[in-house]
Order: structure tokens, then C-alpha cells, then sequence
């Protein structure tokens, strides 16, 4: 699994959470040293509770202290690989 999040926006919905929304099905496209195209879905997270221990990763990680206004207004979302079906 992979988490992907971003700085708070209060003023907007995303462009790329819109599209998750509507479609959860994506590829991540791997470059700088493994090139590949993985197929995964794609989960907005929105409760707080499932949030907030990412969030704080984070936001460690940033060296930010507003994590309450991260989990509020940052996006979150988490992706699957898909599995490989078997021939």
C-alpha cells in the first residue's frame, strides 16, 4: 500500500481527488531507477481517526505542527496494487 496526501487546501477540491472519485481504478507510474506501470485502486480516506496517524507521519516528516488543519483540509487517499491474475 501506498499513501498519498498533500499540503491543506480550504478553498478547493483537487482535481485529482475529483478524479479518483470517479473513477478508483489508476496506474502509478514508476520512474528513477524502476520503470513500470502499476495498476491499483485508489480509497479517498476521509474519517479522521483512520487519518490522523498518517497525517501526523506527515506532517513529521514536513516539519509541520497544524495537524489538525492537515486532516481537515488535506487530501488523503490510499493505493492498492492490483493483484496479478493468475493464467
Amino acid at each position: 500500500m501506498l499513501f498519498i496526501t498533500g499540503m491543506p487546501r480550504r478553498d478547493r477540491t483537487r482535481d485529482w481527488i475529483r478524479n479518483i472519485t470517479a473513477d478508483p481504478n489508476v496506474i502509478v507510474h514508476l520512474k528513477k531507477g524502476i520503470e513500470a506501470d502499476v495498476p491499483a485502486t485508489a480509497r479517498i480516506i476521509t474519517d479522521p481517526r483512520e487519518a490522523r496517524p498518517l497525517i501526523e507521519a506527515a506532517a513529521r516528516r514536513w516539519r509541520r505542527d497544524d495537524v489538525d488543519d492537515m486532516i481537515a483540509h488535506s487530501p488523503l487517499i490510499v493505493l492498492t496494487a492490483a493483484t496479478a491474475r493468475a493464467a
